[in-house]
């Protein structure tokens, strides 16, 4: 059953937004908020395991402050369980996960389901337990936790701190390990960043047995962070793994509460990564891990309660193995997506009798959850811009589309119904209960009026279609000058028929300043299969930089643009294409503001650098490195290149700018530098966006003659 889009609010009316009337246009004081006002901002989705239909999230205010809450009848306003805190005071994990996990939001950060009728809840990296009212529950010792882990089918909480684990509640504190040299039940850096294993700490689903990782990070280099803006200056210490430098050791430990037993097992190659965690019942956990050149996964199930260890999946692939996003179990098998039949992400069960593949003509981009024997996923057919949601039969393989077009996420899967925020290019943000009928739960009403970009296929003459998205100005393209916003990096897919495009207020402002923004995901980026990532093999400053130069060139050809007023800017890895793309290639720019970008692969971690530029030694660090082509900036008819940094940027360190500066220096070339003093990798402080979009617009404004 596919959805009228949008579905009539008439008999299935909005709730729990604020309506605004007639919306205004964009004014420049906009750039500087994460989000725009009016805009239905969901989290993090659940369906209440008690019925199977009601929908608790975190949805956030117009200051991105979450807060719990359950939706419950149609035209009733979502009620609040947990509100944010009173002040914005947060854990430096809560603050650090927030960096791994890209979460916008601040308040109520996570909440999972403990039991049938109780949710742990963080606010602000602070665990607690409430029942279904949002009632504060006694009994549940969670003082100090910074990671917890629940089951629907047990009413224990298992915590960590870091040093310590144990099992909290009801009523109760029950100490399981303790260990000051080594790290217990944390994700460390480089899973968190690199491989999204967020996790470290794991119940079985009747809370009998505890899963976690032991990891040993003492020869891992530290960087040190400096905080200058406090006094005195306060130190930042963090185990990082740059390049050829010693991953962390990680094993998995395994403790039975019946019988006060634990095992070891150390299943991860040396110098490798364990990537996935899972309970397969009470009496098996599947590990899975990656080699360090990642090259290989492979599942182990470790049996309990003798330990006895199954090799039950391997997959191999050069030039690199990707590794899936979600594993689920089904009974005794896995559900999972690979790559390995067509270079496509593909539905997989795992299982005794082998490998079999499902929904051949799904491209998978999420796996959501089952229900019962079916799984809900989210992913396309014939469009890669475009999503589905669909429900996949595991028995027989059929397959049925819910709904079709924009994007869905979150997603979230119960027993009686599926929910899911949807946007489109078009349409922003909108909660839908898919049930016996579709149900528009909540809905948006922004405050700004904003024209969606124009979805465009970029020839460029070798047979391959790459995607983009064009902001026009007012009064057309013609004569106008063009700006690229770039990303350009690996997995990550730029253009999707999301609302999230729309709602890009640099772009949309900067086309109302006279210029082309023109976004583009070409060879290396993600989402289109082995045959559009895996050029980039070639090495970073390769086929992405190739096909972003070339785009200019299909601009002057389809939009009319004035190829002689060019401008790139980007963040992170678009950081480093724009630094890139404006010194090799400085006769095709006027200018380009880079943001936090990567200078050299060898000073970022190994999780991602060694992956697609090989092992510490590789020729291709050296052909990707900033600093070769440096010398493309200087001179009088050189494009003008800004940097924005954070100085507290834990992820692309600000040494990365300082060490280009410092060449750029010996060169003399005159490289501008903004520095954001308390800002990590993604600024998230008013003031700090705020700075980010005045000091962008106006360089690019300045050099391309816009206003």
């Amino acid at each position: 059953m596919c959805v009228a889009w949008p579905p009539a609010v008439g008999s299935r009316g909005a709730v729990g937004v604020v309506l605004r009337g007639v919306s205004r246009a964009l004014q420049f004081e906009d750039l500087a908020r994460r989000r725009v006002r009016g805009i239905l901002e969901v989290g993090q989705l659940s369906i209440d395991p008690r019925d199977g239909v009601s929908i608790v999230g975190l949805l956030s205010d117009d200051d991105g402050r979450a807060a719990l809450v359950r939706w419950g009848e149609l035209g009733e306003s979502p009620r609040i369980l947990v509100g944010p805190p009173e002040d914005e005071a947060t854990t430096t994990w809560d603050e650090l996960s927030a960096e791994r996990a890209r979460r916008a939001w601040g308040g109520v950060s996570a909440f999972r389901p403990l039991g049938a009728e109780r949710w742990c809840v963080s606010v602000g990296g602070r665990w607690e337990v409430v029942d279904d009212e949002g009632r504060a529950v006694g009994g549940y010792d969670l003082a100090g936790a910074v990671a917890v882990a629940t089951s629907e089918t047990s009413d224990v909480v298992a915590a960590t701190d870091g040093h310590e684990v144990w099992i909290a509640g009801p009523g109760r504190r029950e100490r399981l390990a303790v260990d000051h040299e080594l790290s217990l039940g944390l994700a460390e850096y480089v899973a968190q960043e690199e491989f999204g294993r967020f996790d470290g700490l794991w119940l079985s689903p009747s809370g009998r047995r505890v899963a976690w990782t032991e990891v040993d990070e003492r020869m891992v280099p530290e960087h040190v962070i400096v905080h200058h803006d406090v006094v005195p200056a306060r130190l930042e210490r963090h185990r990082y793994p740059f390049v050829g430098s010693p991953n962390a050791s990680v094993a998995v430990v395994v403790y039975d509460r019946e019988g006060g037993a634990s095992l070891r097992r150390a299943l991860t190659p040396e110098g490798g990564y364990l990537v996935e965690v899972c309970w397969v019942g009470d009496d098996a956990l599947v590990v899975g891990v990656v080699d360090r050149a990642q090259h290989e996964l492979t599942r182990w199930r470790i049996e309990l309660p003798d330990g006895a260890t199954v090799r039950v999946d391997r997959e191999a692939h050069e030039p690199w193995i990707n590794v899936p996003a979600t594993v689920l179990v089904w009974g005794r098998t896995l559900v999972t997506t690979s790559q390995r039949f067509d270079g496509q992400w593909r539905v997989v069960l795992i299982g005794e009798e082998g490998v079999r593949r499902l929904a051949d003509g799904v491209v998978v981009t999420a796996l959501v959850g089952l229900a019962g024997d079916e799984l809900i996923a989210v992913g396309y057919d014939d469009d890669p811009v475009r999503r589905s949601l669909w429900r996949i039969h595991l028995r027989d393989g059929s397959v049925r589309e819910l709904d079709r077009g924009g994007v869905f996420g979150p997603v979230a899967v119960g027993a009686r119904a599926v929910a899911a925020v949807r946007s489109s290019l078009e349409e922003p943000p909108a909660l839908v209960r898919y049930g016996e009928e579709p149900e528009l739960v909540a809905a948006s009403e922004p405050e700004l009026e904003l024209r969606p970009p124009r979805r465009v296929e970029v020839d460029l003459g070798d047979g391959l279609v790459r995607f983009g998205a064009v902001y026009e100005p007012p009064g057309g393209a013609t004569g106008r000058p063009l700006i690229l916003s770039v990303y350009g990096g690996p997995h990550v897919q730029l253009v999707q028929d999301a609302w999230q495009l729309t709602a890009d207020l640099s772009a949309q402002w900067l086309a109302m300043l006279g210029a082309v923004v023109l976004k583009l995901d070409g060879r290396g980026s993600a989402n289109r299969g082995r045959v559009v990532e895996e050029p980039l093999a070639a090495g970073f400053g390769t086929v992405e930089l190739e096909d972003h130069i070339a785009a200019i060139d299909w601009a002057a050809r389809a939009l009319g643009i004035d190829a002689a007023r060019v401008g790139i800017y980007g963040w992170s890895y678009g950081g480093y294409l724009t630094l890139l793309a404006t010194s090799r290639y400085p006769e095709r720019f006027r200018v380009g503001v880079a943001g936090a970008p990567v200078v050299d692969f060898r000073w970022y971690d190994t999780g991602y650098s060694e992956r697609y530029l090989g092992l510490a030694g590789d020729p291709r660090y050296d052909r990707a490195s900033v600093v070769a082509s440096l010398e493309g900036l200087r001179g009088p008819t050189a494009p003008r290149v800004l940097i924005i940094h954070g100085l507290v940027d834990e992820n692309v360190h600000v040494s990365h700018t300082l060490r280009l500066l410092e060449r750029a220096q010996e060169l003399g070339i005159d490289l501008p530098f903004v520095a954001l003093p308390s800002s990590r990798h993604g600024p998230r402080a008013a003031h700090a966006l705020a700075t980010v979009a005045r000091v962008r617009t106006e360089f690019l404004a300045t050099h391309l003659g816009l206003g």
